[in-house]
């Protein structure tokens, strides 16, 4: 396992919860082994920088700035009060279900989206579908009790597809020939994120990228995460404890939501793309080391809530240097589970981004 610089001491594979099923192989696919991952970069994915801000190397942009010292937002206190009226539940990381981030080369044929339920101006384009770079068939995430997300990056320029090109869909069927999604987008990674660009939803409910937020294996390998993560917020089923109506940067414009907010009247609840930051003060004395990564990540780094669910869910992904549940079981989820809402800072937009 490679270790970045300066990182701390790689993660020792844990053991996969009781009862996980890894993800079955494809029929008639016989993956090659686990390539070695590469060293950690603060902003990287196979060479492709994850948007950037403006001023290059040197800026963060939106994912990759620390905001550890960032000024909060003058809402903040009023947000995780009108989150904690409605819920206090823990986070944690639904690992035996996790997504898929398939990274392709210019060989992988790219196959057309025949229907989208949800028109992105964008849309309809093509998405690489075929081998990965490390040998592996692409995956896409069960649709059955989740949510079918298909993420795609190629790392080489493919036709009239520049390099570090990404595709994200949501609900993502492949018939062989083509693609059905219910909504999808498409980036070029080099260059800063727009949030304006997608026009709305793609395959989350904010447009914010996932592939940009993901806690993926090689990360907790090397011991480092060097991005925001990824929030889904409790929501959409029994109760609602933000308001989904309207959005804060970099997330895409919200116009309505599937709920109102569900608490007191007199509450200000926080937006679609909200960034919380866990409070240094947090103690995780005695926590796995995989949870010490990811708390580390949560108070230098923050999290955006780009979606909702069942529960509070941080999201990871498995790829092809390995599963995301070699790393995260059960001890790390109770762990992240003692993590509530009142723990968290909100900080505002303009501090969250250097400079973009």
């Amino acid at each position: 396992m490679g270790t970045g610089s300066g990182a701390t001491t790689g993660v020792n594979p844990a053991p996969s919860p009781t009862g996980a099923n890894p993800t079955p192989t494809p029929t008639g696919v016989n993956p090659s082994p686990s390539p070695t991952p590469p060293s950690n970069t603060a902003a990287a994915i196979q060479g492709c920088p994850m948007f950037p801000g403006t001023a290059g190397g040197s800026s963060g942009g939106w994912f990759h700035t620390n905001v550890a010292a960032a000024p909060m937002d003058s809402n903040s206190n009023a947000y995780i009060k009108a989150y904690a009226d409605v819920s206090n539940a823990g986070f944690y990381i639904w690992s035996p279900a996790a997504a898929y981030v398939n990274i392709v080369s210019a060989s992988t044929p790219l196959l057309p989206i025949s229907s989208s339920r949800s028109q992105v101006r964008y849309s309809p384009w093509s998405m690489p579908w075929g081998l990965q770079t490390g040998g592996a068939m692409a995956q896409i995430e069960s649709s059955t009790g989740n949510d079918g997300h298909y993420q795609v990056l190629t790392t080489a320029e493919n036709g009239t597809i520049p390099s570090c090109t990404l595709w994200e869909a949501g609900y993502a069927v492949n018939s062989g020939s083509s693609f059905t999604v219910y909504s999808s987008g498409r980036w070029n990674t080099r260059v800063p994120f727009s949030p304006t660009l997608q026009g709305g939803s793609t395959a989350d409910a904010s447009g914010i990228p996932l592939t940009a937020l993901t806690i993926r294996p090689e990360e907790l390998a090397s011991g480092v995460i060097n991005h925001a993560l990824g929030w889904s917020a409790i929501g959409c089923e029994k109760q609602m404890p933000f308001n989904p109506a309207i959005s804060v940067l970099p997330s895409a414009t919200m116009s309505a939501g599937c709920m109102r907010y569900s608490g007191p009247s007199g509450d200000t609840p926080m937006p679609y793309g909200s960034h919380i930051r866990l409070k240094a003060s947090f103690n995780d004395a005695g926590f796995t080391p995989a949870a010490q990564i990811i708390v580390t990540a949560l108070k230098q780094y923050g999290a955006y809530l780009f979606d909702t669910g069942c529960c509070n869910v941080l999201d990871a992904s498995n790829d092809q240097y390995g599963s995301i549940s070699n790393y995260i079981n059960a001890t790390v989820n109770q762990n992240l589970n003692t993590i509530v809402i009142k723990d968290f800072d909100v900080i505002s937009p303009q501090n969250s981004n250097a400079p973009n």
